[in-house]
């Protein structure tokens, strides 16, 4: 006789499984599901703040936000939903899987869940659920609490939001795990894309019992020694049979002299590897492997296994993010070999990160003039040229409508894109140099006569320099590093000029004739490498 069903927990065995489920997480990722549901509840176009206090007295952790908060209903359904989210199939959400409020049980014996909805009445209450870890379950409680009630015992009352509290932990986890300088770099590590986005403010804090000292949890710093930028680019990630584009956020940096940099993998803000190198694809990678890239790939269409410790990778759209990765490796390999290069090498890339900082100055002061050809749109939807802070004259073309600032209090800087579902954020302003810093490599047989060259296949254009070409390889050496300071200034700039010939052409933004566009260019290079020079005390 044969049968088929659903496989089930049995009816014991349930609360049993809830138990251990709950136990299964580490300390760090405890804390992750917990702030990752705070980020998901931010107040769309505000900042949000989240916050992260131990009390050894006490022996709690309180995590606290600002964000939409729960209804009643909400709240109190769920210690009955354990395993469901309204968020599943939502891949703009953070926590589809539904199963994240249990990593309590790895932190304590004792959870309390106290929220209040951001559009409830003025004078409504506080929602409060008690969650107990027992030997065979987990019981809960369900209450109304005053804003007394909330002052009294649960850290002090706040408008709206969701404050969850860990009581009944244990003395070794409160001192030796639960400390300051540990959940400030969990937070910083976990959440780099958000906190460098500025759409969250998060802080971390001890209080004694007789006074509470927080401080601010900052953005991590890749500039480091001779780190310098490579790629600043969201990228738009064509899926199999989904009709828009999965957003990609490639955020790179390049060190000749470091050995242990690693590129980190994000979801929806929030870290899923330490390394693209733990991706068992990658593992023997050379240019992952190489420790001279640094930074994080941060997606916003891939879905996670329960855990958030891995991607799904039997998915159309892991396969996109993979083919992406690939080509942005592909990009890389020829910098990487040329980093991994010792001797004279490391020099060169020294100066030629000193004349790319000089230039980021001579851009900044081409902005300020109104000389860098900058378009806006007319009411009427013509291009009109931008001199400082005003549109001056109107002309024709049919480029590509830009990103505009929504109304409204922005969720931190960037640039913004309003669409159907609030706010998509550019992340981070892109700086005043619109190409990361120049890369030397040994151009291939067909492109050995020239001297530099720029590709922007990915977005963020890059200008190569040809180490192999004999005048960089003369000047390279000579013992007056001025004549080589000049040579990559000029090249740069040239190539500054070639860039942005091509790039207004293909989008439609040339105003006026050809010529004058070509002549605009020309004139910004020079006023680039006039600056940049003077910048450098070269005359």
């Amino acid at each position: 006789m044969t049968s088929e069903g659903m496989v089930q927990f049995h009816g014991q065995g349930q609360g049993y499984a809830i138990v251990e489920l709950s136990r299964a997480y580490n300390e760090k990722n405890s804390i992750r599901e917990f702030v990752t549901n705070s980020l998901d509840a931010r107040v769309s176009g505000q900042i949000e703040d989240i916050s992260v206090i131990s009390a050894p007295p006490q022996r709690r952790l309180i995590i606290s936000d600002n964000g939409r908060g729960m209804t009643e209903n909400k709240l109190f359904s769920l210690p009955l939903s354990v395993g469901y989210s309204d968020k599943r199939e939502r891949t703009d959400q953070r926590g589809e899987k539904g199963m994240g409020i249990l990593g309590f049980g790895s932190l304590g014996e004792v959870m309390h869940v106290i929220s209040r909805a951001y559009d409830g009445p003025i004078n409504a209450g506080y929602s409060y659920v008690r969650w107990e870890l027992g030997k065979n379950g987990v019981k809960f409680r369900t209450d109304r609490l005053s804003a007394s009630d909330v002052e009294q015992c649960f850290g002090g009352v706040f408008k709206h939001g969701t404050r969850v509290i860990v009581d009944q932990i244990g003395d070794h986890v409160m001192e030796k795990v639960l400390t300051t300088p540990a959940l400030k770099k969990w937070l910083q590590k976990l959440y780099a894309p958000a906190l460098r986005s500025g759409i969250v403010n998060m802080s971390v804090g001890r209080d004694d019992g007789r006074r509470r000292l927080v401080s601010p949890v900052e953005a991590a710093n890749y500039l480091i020694g001779s780190s310098a930028p490579f790629m600043d680019e969201v990228l738009r990630v064509p899926i199999k049979n989904e009709e828009t584009p999965g957003g990609l956020e490639v955020v790179l940096f390049l060190n000749p002299d470091s050995i242990g940099d690693a590129v980190a993998v994000y979801s929806k803000d929030v870290l899923v590897y330490d390394s693209l190198t733990q991706l068992s694809e990658l593992e023997s990678n050379l240019v992952w492997n190489s420790g001279k890239v640094s930074g994080f790939i941060n997606d916003r269409f891939n879905r996670l296994v329960l855990g958030r410790d891995a991607i799904d990778k039997n998915s159309r759209t892991y396969r996109a993010w993979f083919e992406t990765i690939k080509e942005i490796e592909d990009k890389l390999r020829p910098i990487v070999a040329e980093l991994s290069k010792k001797g004279s090498q490391r020099s060169s890339t020294i100066e030629i990160k000193k004349a790319y900082e000089a230039m980021q100055d001579a851009f900044k002061e081409l902005r300020k003039l109104g000389l860098g050809g900058s378009l806006t749109r007319s009411g009427e939807g013509e291009l009109v040229r931008v001199i400082g802070a005003q549109p001056v004259e109107s002309g024709g073309g049919g480029g590509r409508r830009g990103p505009k600032t929504p109304s409204g209090k922005h969720p931190g800087p960037g640039t913004f894109v309003e669409d159907e579902s609030g706010f998509e954020e550019r992340v981070v302003p892109r700086g005043p140099v619109p190409f990361g810093q120049p890369q030397p490599i040994d151009f291939q047989i067909s492109d050995a006569h020239l001297r530099s060259k720029l590709e922007d296949q990915l977005g963020t254009p890059i200008i190569y320099l040809n180490s192999a070409h004999s005048d960089y390889k003369n000047r390279q050496n000579a013992s007056d590093k001025t004549s080589f300071l000049r040579y990559i200034v000029e090249l740069v700039a040239k190539e500054a000029a070639s860039y942005e010939i091509r790039n207004n052409e293909r989008q439609g933004k040339l105003v006026g004739t050809t010529s004058d566009s070509v002549r605009e260019a020309l004139e910004k290079a020079e006023f680039l490498r006039f600056h940049t020079l003077n910048r450098l005390g070269i005359k």
